[in-house]
Formats: C-alpha cells, sequence, structure tokens
C-alpha cells in the first residue's frame, strides 16, 4: 500500500489525491510553510533526500 494523502475541497467539492509520502511531505510543507517538515536550509534538505533514497532501496523482510 503507498502512502497518500486524500481530501475532498470545500469550494468545488471535488476529491483530490496526492500519492507517495515524499510528495506528500512536500505538498504539505508549501501549503503549511510555517510547519515544516523539510529543512529549509537546501544542503541539509539534500542530505535528508539521500537518507531517504538510501533507505528506499531496502529490501524489507
Amino acid at each position: 500500500q503507498v502512502p497518500s494523502l486524500e481530501w475532498i475541497e470545500s469550494a468545488s467539492k471535488e476529491t483530490r489525491f496526492v500519492p507517495e509520502s515524499l510528495v506528500v511531505s512536500d505538498y504539505l510543507d508549501e501549503i503549511y510553510p510555517e510547519v515544516r517538515l523539510h529543512p529549509t536550509d537546501s544542503y541539509l534538505k539534500a542530505q535528508q533526500r539521500v537518507l531517504v533514497e538510501r533507505f528506499n532501496n531496502v529490501n524489507m523482510c
């Protein structure tokens, strides 16, 4: 199962869906910039992405 974010837009009543946890966290950082999930420093953000990519390649049994 893929982590995702789904909600109904109040104005249009349209259902919106964002798949994948990294995409969801990027989306939330843009929508709620006062509560960041990612570092604002570009170097630290890059290091975080490298770490996430390494764990994406780990095969869990």
